[in-house]
């Protein structure tokens, strides 16, 4: 299955997740530090249904919305490598 953009992939999970995105999603989060796994599901409403802006995670998590945007920014690289990984398309 191939995503042009990973946060195509993440909203259809968020969406519906009884979904096959939804699957691959979660297995992608099990890789991710607590901290990033959280703002992940935080920043695209993964089990809330809810988004969040980056000031209020920011708020919940403990830390500043540039922070939070790094960590979502990372954790984003850190899912697109292993999708990548998996077929054959990451750089070496």
């Amino acid at each position: 299955m191939r995503f042009e953009r990973l946060e195509e992939l993440v909203n259809k999970a968020a969406a519906d997740p009884k979904s096959k995105e939804a699957a691959i999603v979660a297995g992608l989060l099990e890789l991710l530090e607590p901290r990033e796994e959280r703002v992940i599901r935080l920043c695209f409403g993964i089990g809330r249904r809810k988004l969040r802006t980056l000031q209020a995670i920011g708020d919940d998590v403990g830390v500043c919305k540039s922070t939070v945007a790094r960590v979502r920014d990372k954790a984003l690289r850190k899912m697109q490598w292993q999708i990548n990984s998996r077929s054959g398309r990451a750089r070496q």
